[in-house]
């Protein structure tokens, strides 16, 4: 398992929403829990906006 630290609940919440809004994470319900996946291509087309600047 991979742990944020001090991260408090709400604020690792609030991340994740501003994540899954702009594209860049997608969530899989299983049960009760939440697993969030990173999507690859949203990241690269990000990373190949900002070098442009």
């Amino acid at each position: 398992m991979f742990r944020l630290g001090e991260i408090s609940p709400s604020k690792l919440s609030y991340h994740l929403k501003e994540l899954k809004e702009g594209g860049f994470i997608q969530e899989c319900r299983e049960g009760k829990r939440i697993f969030y996946m990173m999507k690859p291509d949203r990241f690269q087309a990000f990373m190949e906006h900002i070098r442009l600047y």
